[in-house]
């Protein structure tokens, strides 16, 4: 059965993931993996419980990942500490639920909505640039609102 989840990239994309177990959750995060954090004993929606955990690369900072700045701040919000507060963060990182058991269940919808909006790109986007003989340039943006 496949899980929704959310995608914490280093670049600072944040986007939908599906999870069919944990051969994909090691490849989203490119390797294998640790549960950094995990949180929302506490809410509830209609009735039930909105937990969820934050999973990444368990050798993210031995490895020498990139830095995720995404993860680092939704940390600092969930715990409800100063980002300084929070160690460094390497890798890409998945978002998921879990059930009272403990078995992976969707991201809650609560979770998943706040952190696509700390994602840093709206919509996946790529720019060209032209510069013709008399110097004039031209840039064209591609995947934007505007489009």
């Amino acid at each position: 059965m496949s899980n929704v989840g959310v995608l914490i990239r280093t670049n600072g994309k944040v986007e939908p993931i599906s999870i069919d177990g944990l051969s994909d959750m090691q490849s989203a995060v490119g390797g294998l993996i640790e549960y950094a954090l995990t949180g929302g004993d506490d809410i509830t929606l209609n009735g039930v419980k909105q937990t969820w955990d934050l999973i990444g690369n368990e050798e993210g900072r031995l490895l020498g990942l990139p830095l995720n700045p995404i993860a680092r701040e939704f940390i600092a919000e969930m715990c409800n500490m100063p980002l300084g507060n929070v160690l460094s963060m390497h890798g890409d990182f998945l978002l998921l639920g879990h059930d009272d058991e403990g078995a992976n269940t969707d991201c809650p919808t609560h979770i998943r909505e706040r952190v696509m909006q700390m994602s840093m790109f709206d919509a996946p986007f790529a720019s060209l640039t032209t510069v013709d003989a008399d110097g004039t340039y031209d840039v064209q943006l591609f995947g934007s609102d505007d489009e």
